[in-house]
């Protein structure tokens, strides 16, 4: 009799046992399709530098997308990149702040001792201020497209509408009118 117990335990533990791994080995992460590989088969992480073959992970060659050809000056280059530098500099922490405040949702909502209308009592002005800190870099965003649109050439500007319509590229960004 306590053989059979014991069976009997064992076969139900090893069945939820069972069924415990079999969920788990299916909500394991899948890699993302668009990761990129090197010629090595190894995962690439940062952007490609110039003239550097990519491939997908069926081992398809990614062609990159093409870049307006502008004619830019050494003088526009160096102008351009110390404001992007600058708008850089200014958009991390913001954007760094965007991160804590999701986190910080993130585990409002995970939290289980609270009931839903607590939770989102909690997370309306996190979310309210995850508003004004998109709006705060999107501000930046623009006013660096801004920058960088005022020292194109009448020739550039018209090179780079026509390089935008040509890739069915996203309009460029527009200040808002407050």
């Amino acid at each position: 009799m306590k053989t059979l117990k014991k069976s009997l335990v064992f076969i139900v533990v090893f069945i939820l046992g069972s069924i415990n791994i079999a969920n788990a080995q299916i909500n394991y992460p899948q890699r993302p399709d668009w990761a990129l590989y090197d010629e090595h088969g190894n995962e690439w992480v940062m952007p490609p530098k110039h003239g550097q073959v990519l491939y997908d992970k069926n081992g398809k060659k990614v062609i990159p997308p093409p870049k307006p050809d502008i004619n830019l000056s050494k003088e526009q280059i160096t102008k351009m990149n110390k404001w992007r530098q600058d708008a850089y500099n200014k958009a991390k922490p913001i954007f760094n702040e965007i991160k804590y405040t999701k986190y910080k949702i993130r585990e409002i909502y995970e939290d289980p001792d609270l009931s839903k209308t607590e939770k989102n009592k909690k997370i309306e002005p996190l979310i309210e201020k995850l508003k004004k800190l998109y709006a705060k870099a999107d501000d930046i965003r623009t006013a660096d497209f801004e920058r960088f649109q005022s020292i194109l050439t009448e020739e550039q500007k018209k090179k780079l509408r026509e390089f935008e319509k040509a890739n069915n590229l996203p309009p460029p960004p527009i200040r808002k009118k407050k």
